[in-house]
């Protein structure tokens, strides 16, 4: 389905405006669903992480199998969506959680570490972007949040981190 599609059925033909509206919308009411989702979580913080890296993993490869068809896309981008909605607000809770006595300073190292993150996960998506074809991005990502999930899994038993 074309945004212009999507933007017929939400307003009219005669919408003069982006399409762009359309995706800001969408972006918006995501991280709405996935932090209230994220935030009603917040007292199983390491189960909460752990369905997120584990939905994330399933999510992507998924796309290859259902994602050829309008309504599977669309779900599986729904989920995909909500799920990455609770990342930063999933690890942050647990992040505090950890160290409840030094929130500021966990906050500060939160902020650091996910803005470093984010800006190497640009340069390096881009580079495999452009080195590798989609059905390969989507099993590299959907393995990158396998491995997360692991991560996460293995410090089931340490109480500091649950």
């Amino acid at each position: 389905m074309t945004r212009e599609t999507m933007m017929t059925a939400v307003w009219d033909s005669t919408w003069f405006g982006s399409t762009k509206t359309l995706d800001v919308h969408v972006a918006a009411l995501r991280n709405e669903l996935g932090d209230a989702l994220s935030l009603e979580c917040a007292h199983r913080v390491h189960r909460s992480v752990l369905i997120i890296a584990v939905s994330l993993a399933l999510a992507m490869p998924l796309f290859l199998l259902s994602g050829q068809r309008a309504v599977g896309g669309a779900m599986l981008l729904i989920v995909w969506g909500l799920t990455y909605g609770g990342v930063s607000v999933g690890l942050q809770t647990w992040m505090i959680k950890a160290v409840p006595q030094a929130v500021e300073a966990a906050s500060s190292l939160w902020v650091a570490v996910f803005t470093l993150s984010i800006g190497l996960g640009a340069l390096a998506g881009g580079v495999i972007v452009d080195t590798l074809t989609l059905q390969g991005v989507l099993w590299l990502g959907g393995a990158c949040a396998l491995i997360a999930a692991l991560a996460v899994w293995s410090a089931r038993t340490n109480e500091n981190l649950r």
